[in-house]
């Protein structure tokens, strides 16, 4: 009886040519996203193409998002991943105290996008973009190096400024880590 049950209970688990285990996301593989939201581009900076600049036109946004889900997600490729590691930089934000509504919108269209392709995400917001001021940086990039960090007074106000969306898109959430301080 010990060994019967034991074998089904710890039995292999394969990949099936049904997708199942590719197509849960509470199992199967995750991609990784970074999204960046800017309220307007500056003059003399390089951004990087995963930018998203709140003032553009809903058409560019949208663009910017398909681009980063296509390349990360690879769903143009025919894999079906369904979990990303979303990492939502709200750099612009990090001085003050309510998030913009042109900020906000960005946030809800990148979630549509997600109920759209029915993806899952693992979100993370954050402020800090870059890692790379532990790097050699070229000076036309430097001021991308943003390592203030909010106020805990910004971050509480963040969260509360954020519950309605995270509401909203609960379906496209499968958790929220703990974020805002550091990057990423």
């Amino acid at each position: 009886m010990g060994d019967k049950m034991s074998e089904i209970l710890f039995k292999t688990a394969t990949a099936s040519d049904d997708g199942l285990t590719f197509n849960n996301p509470d199992r199967g593989f995750r991609s990784e996203i970074n999204l960046r939201i800017e309220k307007t581009r500056k003059e003399g900076i390089n951004y990087d193409w995963r930018t998203v600049f709140a003032d553009s036109s809903e058409e560019e946004q949208r663009a910017v998002i398909d681009r980063i889900f296509d390349i990360y997600v690879l769903q143009d490729k025919g894999y079906v991943s369904k979990l990303t590691n979303a990492y939502l930089y709200i750099t612009c934000c990090h001085d003050e105290k309510n998030i913009p509504e042109e900020v906000k919108r960005v946030l809800r269209l990148y979630f549509e996008v997600c109920r759209e392709r029915k993806i899952k995400n693992n979100v993370r917001f954050a402020y800090n973009w870059s890692y790379a001021r532990n790097y050699k940086v070229s000076d036309e990039n430097k001021e991308l190096l943003i390592t203030e960090c909010a106020s805990e007074e910004v971050i509480l106000s963040h969260i509360e400024g954020l519950a309605p969306i995270i509401a909203e898109y609960k379906d496209t959430i499968h958790k929220i880590s703990s974020g805002f301080i550091g990057y990423g």
